[in-house]
């Protein structure tokens, strides 16, 4: 298996520990592992460090763990810097309204899966052929197709939360894979939840898939503990 970004993922591994030396939140470190199988061989294998949040993931983080005011003025139909909105896969703007039952909120339902045949699923990992390098304003992954995506969860004795998800699928037709991302289903205050991307990923070169290959994609997401 081919390491990238060594360097990067020791620099964000100091960084944790220092947070929990400080008793502070520390960033997430999130890897990316991919491999491409062709008749029983191994023809690419590599990790690196992941560069996937999207702004929707910062929206959900600040609209849940900022505790904003009642401010109208966050709470316009606008995907910009300063403003508490979602951004749904079909290009609509979702904004937290105010009401009793759920007062202005972004919710995330993070163990909610659904599998579609077509279309996007929830809760699991999509490849795509885009090749536009990564932006916070990314929100859909081009030609999605869904992988088959298995979560496990586990506490370390280094004091570690890590979720270790990892996606495959075997390709019945050839696929230039592009992209790598992942949907996760997201409401504004009441309304009902949809679609929103989470954090997104760039093969640059694309990831040449043949007929019968399989593709595993495995993220992992760890946050340090004090």
């Amino acid at each position: 298996m081919k390491l990238y970004d060594l360097e990067k993922i020791a620099k964000i591994e100091e960084i944790q520990r220092e947070c929990a030396k400080l008793n502070i939140p520390s960033p997430p470190l999130v890897t990316l592992e991919a491999k491409l199988e062709r008749e029983g061989k191994i023809v690419e294998h590599f990790r690196k460090k992941s560069d996937s949040f999207v702004r929707n993931a910062y929206n959900v983080l600040v609209s849940n763990l900022l505790f904003p005011p009642d401010d109208y003025s966050l709470y316009q139909p606008s995907f910009a810097d300063g403003y508490i909105t979602v951004k749904y896969f079909d290009g609509e703007v979702g904004v937290p309204t105010n009401v009793s039952s759920n007062y202005r909120k972004l919710n995330v339902m993070p163990a909610l899966i659904i599998e579609r045949t077509t279309g996007i699923s929830v809760g699991v990992l999509h490849v795509g052929t885009n090749t536009t390098p990564d932006t916070l304003d990314d929100y859909m992954i081009t030609s999605p197709i869904a992988l088959s995506t298995v979560k496990n969860v586990e506490f370390t004795p280094a004091r570690k939360f890590r979720n270790i998800m990892s996606g495959s699928r075997s390709f019945t037709s050839a696929m230039n894979v592009g992209e790598v991302g992942y949907y996760a289903a997201v409401s504004t205050s009441g309304n009902s939840a949809k679609e929103a991307l989470i954090f997104r990923d760039v093969f640059n070169p694309a990831l040449s898939v043949q007929e019968g290959d399989t593709l595993t994609i495995t993220y992992v997401i760890e946050v340090q503990f004090p």
